[in-house]
């Protein structure tokens, strides 16, 4: 009856190691899920005539700092100035040219050149971008 209780032992200690191994060293502790930072982006556009002004873009720039923002990116936007005019030309001829004597002028009684001179282009306003981690509602 011995070797019966032997033999029910040695399964029973064998069934309990197959069951619930032993902790090792080799076993690696469970990884944290991957968390992925969510992101909330604020612009801020200074209009042409401050964004020339130093103390007014440092000024701007530590208030939204101040709050936690980051630059992301910096624009200068281009003054809406027109690259290419439409519309009619109109100019009286100078009858001076070889059409002065028709009746009426033709375009060829104009001699002499025109001119057309535009101002500088001034640079446009200025626009930030900003990020910072992303703040639940309160």
């Amino acid at each position: 009856m011995s070797l019966r209780m032997l033999g029910s032992a040695l399964l029973l200690v064998s069934f309990a190691a197959y069951r619930f191994p032993a902790a090792s060293s080799a076993v690696q502790p469970p990884q944290e899920p991957i968390t992925v930072t969510k992101w909330e982006y604020k612009v801020l556009r200074i209009e042409a005539n401050q964004c020339l002004v130093d103390e007014i873009v440092t000024r701007s720039m530590n208030t939204v700092g101040e709050e936690g923002w980051d630059l992301v990116n910096y624009e200068r936007l281009e003054f809406s100035f027109p690259k290419d005019a439409q519309g009619t030309l109109l100019i009286r001829p100078a009858a001076t040219g070889p059409g002065k004597d028709s009746t009426p002028q033709t375009a060829d009684s104009f001699q002499g050149t025109i001119n057309m001179r535009m101002s500088q282009s001034q640079p446009g306003a200025c626009r930030f971008l900003f990020k910072r981690p992303w703040r639940a509602a309160k």
